[in-house]
């Protein structure tokens, strides 16, 4: 494949790779480019991203803002709605002022062929100017579980297929500021990477990003 990002970049497995501190993906503006397919990122219905039995996400994101909203969705793949939502990456925030505990904090929810629409074990909450880097890592059998900066925030839970005849396209806010999240890098695999490499993963990003 011959992807950029360093040597120890994983690429088993690899079908979305956006990353905007690599010159081959992000030259600046709005846009990015996708390095597994060469061309400028769009939502897209990929087909990886339906019935997943196995799926790493690997995200690295800065905080930019607050809100009285519920939440925002910095990583998604909706489907149309809650009944049959692949992945969405929640940014809590302070709705109607009425919950401030909850902004900043950032969780995976999605609908299982055997819970239905929930949220997986897992969180961290971030103030404004903080980043991360988090990966929701899943397999069916054993259900899913959060990293947050090279460390495990959860242990597993849910089970099943995910997305299950999901026809949507994804959302990531970025490489851009929408005011309240920025995604520096996304990378999805269509499989479920060890533990050893998902720490591999983050000793990568800390010396590409300083974490």
């Amino acid at each position: 494949m011959g992807i950029s990002g360093g040597p120890n970049m994983i690429e088993d497995g690899l079908v979305l790779y956006m990353d905007s501190n690599d010159s081959n993906s992000y030259t600046g503006g709005a846009t990015w480019k996708d390095l597994v397919s060469n061309t400028e990122f769009a939502s897209g219905n990929y087909s990886w991203g339906n019935d997943i039995s196995q799926i790493t996400i690997i995200t690295f994101l800065e905080k930019t803002g607050n809100s009285t909203g519920y939440a925002s969705h910095p990583i998604s793949k909706w489907n149309g709605g809650t009944g049959n939502a692949s992945f969405v990456l929640y940014h809590f925030h302070n709705y109607l002022e009425s919950a401030p505990a909850s902004e900043g904090v950032f969780r995976f929810y999605h609908t299982t062929s055997a819970n239905g629409w929930s949220g997986n074990n897992g969180a961290v909450q971030l103030t404004v100017g903080q980043k991360a880097h988090i990966v929701f890592q899943y397999n069916s059998t054993s259900g899913g579980q959060m990293w947050v900066n090279g460390v495990k925030s959860s242990n597993r839970s849910q089970s099943g297929t995910l997305g299950v005849a999901g026809t949507g396209g994804i959302s990531i806010q970025g490489p851009t500021d929408n005011s309240l999240t920025k995604v520096y890098h996304a990378s999805f695999y269509n499989r479920e990477l060890s533990d050893n490499e998902i720490i591999n993963s983050y000793n990568i990003f800390k010396s590409r990003y300083g974490l």
